[in-house]
């Protein structure tokens, strides 16, 4: 803020008594000075928070996953055993060299509904799927590229990112091979990572600032209902102390809370 040299005057010079006017004076170039400190203050305050707030959420944002496209060719790298919610494969784009995940799920019809054609009416996606859709853009949630309907009637094809470090059970393997405990850093990232996964799906929480979270409006708790090693994923490279995101997966037993079934899981 800029003063006149009258305004100067009032505050640096000594003086005799000052008149009622040169008092009033006085407190309005002392109130300007007041006024325009706090806005200063207030506005650097406002810049740093958002430029903190921007960081954070930009880490939590880094990672973009592939693109994923319909049209391209793929051939496939990895073919896993069907189990009981379908098969999983690996595949490759020839075009890009991206590698994807594919898993070939099912969803159980109600008695009544034997097929679409009989019905008439689309088959709604497999469970992982709406669960997933739900959960969208999350740092430690896997992330769903896309779902296509397949044959036989029934059948959904769920493309999802893919981790090229194997899931946590195989790390913590390789820790035992080695004859090592895994380390505390890590332990503490994992941990940290699935807490943050968890409170999102159980509450709507998301990382907002570096000590703060917000709810997400509308939120509906979700139970992943089959947490384990096997269902958690390293993603290099990672955007945290030179370690790998921790990476939630696998919602085929998920469930909102308020339909829960109780205890599930599936072996392992």
């Amino acid at each position: 803020m800029c003063l006149t040299r009258e305004e100067r005057n009032y505050i640096v010079s000594p003086c005799a008594p000052p008149s009622a006017m040169a008092k009033r004076k006085f407190r309005d170039v002392v109130s300007r000075l007041l006024s325009s400190k706090r806005r200063k203050s207030s506005a650097h305050q406002a810049a740093g928070e958002q430029a903190n707030a921007n960081a954070v959420v930009g880490s939590i944002k880094q990672h973009t996953p592939p693109e994923f496209k319909q049209n391209d060719n793929y051939v496939v790298l990895k073919q896993f055993e069907e189990g009981e919610e379908g098969g999983c494969s690996v595949i490759r784009s020839t075009t890009t060299s991206n590698v994807f995940v594919v898993k070939c799920a099912h969803e159980i019809a109600p008695a009544r509904q034997t097929n679409t054609s009989q019905t008439g009416r689309r088959r709604p996606p497999p469970n992982e799927a709406k669960m997933l859709l739900r959960t969208q853009n999350h740092h430690n949630i896997i992330h769903l590229l896309d779902v296509q309907a397949s044959t036989p009637p029934g059948r959904h094809l769920m493309y999802l990112e893919y981790c090229s470090s194997g899931d946590l059970l195989e790390q913590l393997r390789t820790f035992r091979r080695q004859n090592v405990d895994p380390p505390v850093m890590f332990t503490l990232h994992v941990l940290a990572g699935l807490s943050r996964a968890l409170a999102f799906l159980h509450h709507g929480l998301r990382p907002t600032r570096r000590t703060r979270y917000a709810y997400r409006e509308n939120h509906k708790p979700i139970i992943h209902g089959d947490l384990k090693p096997d269902n958690v994923f390293p993603r290099w490279p990672g955007m945290e102390c030179g370690m790998p995101d921790v990476v939630l997966a696998d919602f085929g037993m998920a469930a909102f809370a308020s339909e829960s079934r109780g205890i599930t899981g599936t072996p392992g």
